[in-house]
């Protein structure tokens, strides 16, 4: 079945195509080909055969039939075939029966809609008009008026046909073709038994009477008298007008008067008039007493037009009205499950962005989604990370929106800050500064009991809740047996829905979910790239998680370490000594190191091996992960002696690669990182300067070349091009011996040439590039916290990448991983179960993961101590100290304005009094 779903998509576009073809062309085998390719899919349940295309189509294969290229034969099979003939499209506003009648003008294939007993002759677009009322409209062109005349008569003769159907303009079908002098048309109407030309009024407050009375004077005689019967309008088509007019007064009423009539409230409960349902149109106005009274006549709470998907609560989410989320909500029959990549949360936030964009006043949009939030923590159903179909959260929304109490709300409800939509933009791209750290500070907070510092059980409090990925269950796992079997196996695995392999958020149009998982740290990766809001990676919170991370990895660096050192120490000692010393191969000592090395050698490339197929395109983007498969090539090279002639040389590039290999690991520690980040940088700003300069030495160098190439000085440097660039770039760093230099016969050109050298490379040059290592290393001392942080979150990111990514040996690795504690390396929930941590300060920043002081020092199920660094602890009592500070400041200003207040309220009794005594 997998099998026959992946062939979908191309089915279906086979399919569009065989319609869209040019009527011209088409032939009877193309008929045939699309009867067998729709029967085949509908039995194998591979297509739905009311589809909805995207661009550039946007239709169902119905709508598509009904349009110029379509063709009867195509409408008859997709009818017989179940499809939906009372569907209104999305984007045209249209159904078929409008679309054949506007675009296609077919008669043939209006017969052969028509025929088909589930198609409404009555169906009104989302405008409220039917069939009836586009052929009562004149058409400029004459020809297209007489084939509207002729459909016009078919539609007529129709058993089922509502001649006094109005639609949102208040018009009537007759109205209409007296406002466009279808003097025929309107002959006809007034023909047919039980028009109504008197009861709907236009805005205008004309009916239809005095439409035709003032077009066509001649046709007084054939006006059916005020009291004569009339053909009656179905109920819900008259409830649809009040609620499109917004006179929810003569709804309510008319409703209430249908509450003993059975037949009517079923027909209530189903209907729709292709735009809204009742329960939408009053959810989507605001109007409260109705819902009320529709709820009460048990109308679905979760129905919707066949064009408008999206459920009565996620409307009145979207306008705000709390009232109705709150009356829908408490039904027990609501559903909150997403439709179209929203659900009723989302809806709410993007109502509050549409109200801004159009500067409506409405407060209870922030009141809707208080609302709906405070229900989240309890009901499962409300997922606060709910991504729509571009990928994009709340988060998204709120920060792109740059509202600060929008933004606020959101993270202080806990919506995760690091999922990437389907453009790999991740909520913090568009968070302001201030607004960031204004949160960040808010999650540092005391124990709840208010013990004083000095007490042993004082508690500081770091709230991570905003970095917990969240778990996102697919459709297609929903009902498998073999989920439950697996979430037992990846329990502690925090997975989220991902495009595996970028990070980014899936949409929800997919067939097929695919779960992918993320570092916890990806937020702060990003952070680390983004210059504003790259300082608040030593903001305690954010310091204080990546320091708990570093301890929940730091084993695979020491396992790292350890591996290496053992291959770097066995390398080092086989080249320097083993095979100096023993020439001979056959040697026992010799074949052993071989042996031993060989072992290593292969291990090495096992692990290597293992992160490429975690993650290829991270892998090969690393310069170091470059620099280890060269070392692996090098040492191959030495273990299998194939270096022929070159034995020093490949020795000395694998000395010079393996010692090189142990500094940058060792660098990846957090108290390496800043000297390592300190050489990176100089050594760019070095390169990018230098790149420039060397034009001049090796401009020199040829000049040098020129001048003394000739010279018969046995320690002449000169003599070819080559060496004369290499002598110059090494008398460029200052090296050089002006004795060795034969200017003693030439002309005082080269003399000059000389001391320009010195004074531009030797003098200049030197002194910029000191003045550049210097000037970088001040700024990298300012920031060296922030750049060892940067540094350790890249090492925890390539760590989390290779220990869960998604494939099969990552698979292996949590299978095995949950067995031992020791390889976890997630904090939620393998370590922080309760979403924060409770540092003690006068416990040696002794970490608890629970509020409880009996299982304050360490992990219920586990052997491990942690302590918060020292620094860390500092400044997070700082900053408490801080706000306290500012808390009581504020509570004094209040204070003192309570009492110039009281002061003033007396000084202005005394006044008043005074002038009443006199």
């Amino acid at each position: 079945m997998s099998d026959d779903k992946n062939k979908a998509p191309d089915l279906y576009e086979e399919l569009a195509n065989i319609i869209n073809d040019e009527p011209e062309t088409r032939t009877l085998v193309q008929l045939e080909l699309f009867r067998n390719l729709l029967r085949e899919g509908l039995n194998q349940g591979t297509i739905d055969i009311n589809h909805w295309y995207e661009d550039p189509y946007y239709a169902t294969m119905l709508d598509m039939a009904c349009r110029p290229s379509g063709s009867g034969a195509f409408i008859e099979e997709l009818l017989l075939q179940g499809a939906d003939p009372n569907t209104i499209n999305k984007m045209s506003d249209l159904g078929p029966i409008h679309t054949i009648i506007k675009e296609k003008n077919d008669i043939e294939a209006l017969q052969i809609l028509l025929k088909h007993e589930n198609t409404d002759v009555n169906l009104q677009d989302a405008m409220g008009r039917t069939a009836l009322h586009i052929v009562c409209k004149k058409n400029k062109d004459p020809e297209i008026n007489k084939k509207y005349y002729q459909i016009f008569k078919i539609l007529l003769n129709q058993k089922q046909i509502l001649v006094n159907l109005i639609d949102k303009k208040g018009k009537t079908a007759i109205y209409v073709a007296a406002l466009h002098e279808q003097k025929d048309i309107v002959l006809d109407l007034l023909k047919f038994k039980g028009i109504d030309v008197d009861t709907a009024e236009s805005a205008q407050g004309k009916t239809a009477r005095d439409i035709i009375l003032e077009k066509f004077p001649d046709l007084a005689a054939e006006i059916p008298d005020k009291s004569a019967p009339t053909q009656k309008i179905p109920v819900a088509r008259q409830l649809f007008y009040y609620l499109d007019k917004r006179k929810e007064e003569a709804f309510i009423s008319s409703l209430n008067k249908l509450k003993d009539k059975p037949n009517n409230i079923e027909e209530i409960k189903t209907s729709s008039d292709g735009t809204y349902t009742f329960l939408q149109y009053a959810s989507n106005y605001g109007f409260v007493e109705s819902v009320k009274l529709l709820l009460e006549l048990g109308v679905d709470p979760n129905g919707t037009s066949t064009q408008r998907t999206n459920t009565p609560i996620m409307l009145a989410s979207y306008k705000g009205y709390v009232d109705i989320v709150r009356n829908l909500y408490e039904h027990e029959k609501t559903s909150l499950e997403p439709i179209d990549g929203d659900n009723v949360l989302l809806c709410a936030i993007q109502g509050i962005v549409s109200a801004r964009y159009s500067r409506e006043e409405n407060t209870g949009h922030y009141d809707c989604l208080k609302y709906l939030l405070d229900k989240s923590r309890e009901d499962s159903r409300i997922n606060l990370n709910h991504i729509d179909d571009k990928g994009s959260t709340g988060l998204h929304y709120a920060t792109r929106l740059e509202d600060p109490e929008l933004i606020l709300i959101l993270l202080r409800a806990g919506i995760y800050i690091g999922t990437r939509n389907i453009f790999n933009q991740p909520a913090l791209q568009d968070m302001p500064h201030d607004v960031w750290k204004d949160y960040l500070d808010e999650c540092v907070q005391t124990g709840p009991e208010n013990r004083r510092k000095d007490d042993p059980n004082y508690q500081l409090v770091f709230n991570y809740d905003f970095l917990v990925p969240p778990k996102i269950e697919t459709k297609n796992n929903r009902d498998s047996a073999q989920d439950n079997t697996r979430e037992k196996e990846d329990e502690g695995i925090v997975r989220i829905e991902m495009e595996p392999g970028t990070g980014r958020a899936t949409t929800n149009q997919a067939k097929e979910h695919k779960l992918a998982t993320v570092t916890e740290t990806d937020p702060f990766l990003y952070m680390s790239q983004n210059e504003d809001l790259r300082p608040l990676l030593c903001h305690p919170v954010i310091d204080s998680f990546i320091y708990m991370k570093w301890c929940s990895v730091r084993k695979f660096f020491f396992l790292n370490l350890g591996f290496f050192l053992i291959y770097w120490l066995l390398l080092s000692f086989y080249i320097l000594y083993v095979n100096e010393k023993f020439s001979d191969e056959d040697d026992s000592s010799h074949v052993v190191f071989r042996i031993l090395l060989g072992i290593l050698l292969v291990a090495f490339i096992t692990r290597e091996l293992f992160q490429i197929i975690q993650s290829p395109y991270c892998y090969f983007e690393s310069m170091d992960n470059w620099l280890e498969l060269s070392l692996i090539l090098v040492t191959g090279t030495i273990v299998c002696n194939s270096y022929g002639s070159l034995q020093h040389e490949i020795s000395a590039i694998a000395i010079l690669l393996s010692w090189s290999e142990l500094a940058l690991i060792i660098a990846r520690h957090p108290s390496v990182a800043t000297s390592y980040e300190m050489l990176k940088i100089v050594t760019k700003s070095f390169l990018k300067l230098g790149a420039w300069y060397s034009i001049f030495i090796f401009a020199f160098g040829l000049c040098f070349y020129m001048l003394f190439k000739d010279s018969a000085s046995d320690d002449n440097k000169f003599l070819g091009p080559l060496a004369s660039i290499f002598k110059t770039f090494i008398m460029s760093t200052g090296e050089f011996d002006s004795g060795s230099i034969p200017m003693e016969n030439y002309s005082p050109y080269a003399q000059i040439l000389f001391a320009l050298f010195v004074f531009s490379i030797a003098i200049i040059l030197l002194n910029i590039l000191q003045g550049v290592a210097v000037s970088d290393t001040d700024v990298i001392l300012k920031e060296s916290k922030l750049l060892a942080n940067i540094s350790t979150i890249k090492f925890i990111c390539s760590t989390e990448n290779t220990a869960i990514s998604d494939s099969k040996l990552s698979k292996l690795y949590n299978l095995f991983g949950n067995k031992f504690n020791l390889l976890k390396t997630n904090l939620f929930p393998d370590i922080i179960s309760e979403e924060k941590i409770f540092v003690y300060p006068n416990k040696d920043g002794k970490v608890g993961f629970s509020s409880e002081d009996k299982k304050c020092i360490t992990k219920p199920d586990d052997t491990i101590s942690y302590f918060m660094n020292s620094d860390i602890v500092k400044e997070a009592k700082a900053l408490v100290d801080q706000r306290k500070t500012k808390s009581h400041s504020t509570e004094e200003r209040l204070e003192n304005l309570e009492k110039t207040s009281r002061q003033n309220q007396e000084i202005l009794k005394e006044i008043l009094s005074s002038l009443n005594t006199k």
